[in-house]
């Protein structure tokens, strides 16, 4: 395995958010880590790449332990595009792309001609050549993200992590950046691992499925068989169904919508043992 975890546990402070959590991560392959919010989804993801300490358990980086690495020689293996990131505004894409070639770069040299080549590279893969003299604040959401992307192609990661890719997107962006995604492993061979909150997105595109409930594995395999009905009940405590569409090599999330709150409360009932308002379920039923 190109990165394997094994036995992970982070905490902050004396609450342990994530335990004893493994996966296998590879080139050439889609994993998508799915789960609520607050499930330690981002947490796996920045203490797996090395921006968050970890308190129990190893994380093995092509055969050598993660610790072992510098944090240079790390930036030239895997790359990282967070939920939240900032430049100033006044940079212009190109600018701003080729500090993806820091890592490979020594401390007072310039941009090579194997750098330039490369942030060229980078631009044209996700089509943001066309405005690379453009400054960063003239962007919309959809090309900044790309624009972003670009930044991390260009350190010419084997492996890519990608928080919420498609967060504040509308949908013709957030199916670019899909599709761009797939294609990056695809035909350059990069291992992507993502977080993603849209589970159509990810039963569309990953080849295998990591769930997260309360920090732990719920569980994790092939798209098709991990996102199921009992899945969206156990984990989001959300019904639905799975429904098949000729045109369609996976199929679509069907969600009830309907019923939602209801279950949602009489779920949190049986979880807590709680009582639930009768007023609030009468008024859930009165606008069923």
């Amino acid at each position: 395995m190109d990165i394997k975890v094994r036995n992970l546990s982070i905490a902050y402070g004396k609450h342990t958010v994530v335990k004893d959590f493994d996966c296998d991560i590879r080139e050439g392959e889609i994993l998508t880590i799915i789960g609520p919010n607050g499930s330690g989804k981002s947490t796996i993801l920045k203490a797996v790449t090395g921006l968050l300490p970890y308190q129990k358990g190893t994380v093995h980086l092509y055969g050598k332990d993660l610790k072992e690495w510098k944090s240079k020689e790390v930036s030239q293996k895997i790359a990282v595009l967070p939920q939240i990131h900032q430049a100033p505004g006044d940079f212009t894409v190109e600018e701003l792309i080729s500090y993806g070639r820091m890592p490979h770069q020594s401390w007072f040299r310039t941009d090579s001609d194997d750098d330039r080549e490369i942030v060229r590279w980078a631009m044209v893969t996700t089509g943001v050549e066309r405005f690379a003299k453009r400054k960063i604040h003239q962007l919309s959401g959809g090309e900044l993200q790309r624009v972003w992307l670009a930044c991390t192609l260009a350190q010419k990661p084997r492996i890519l992590f990608l928080d919420e890719p498609t967060t504040y997107l509308d949908i013709a962006h957030q199916l670019e950046i899909m599709e761009l995604v797939r294609e990056l492993c695809e035909k350059e061979g990069i291992g992507i691992v993502m977080v993603l909150h849209d589970l159509g997105q990810a039963l569309d595109i990953s080849n295998r499925i990591i769930v997260i409930q309360d920090g732990k594995k719920y569980s994790e395999g092939y798209a098709e068989d991990v996102i199921n009905c009992q899945m969206l009940w156990d984990v989001y405590a959300v019904n639905g169904d799975l429904v098949s569409v000729d045109s369609r090599p996976r199929p679509l999330i069907s969600y009830r919508f309907g019923q939602v709150l209801k279950e949602a409360r009489q779920f949190a009932c049986s979880q807590t043992g709680a009582n639930v308002s009768g007023e609030i379920i009468q008024s859930i039923e009165s606008d069923e």
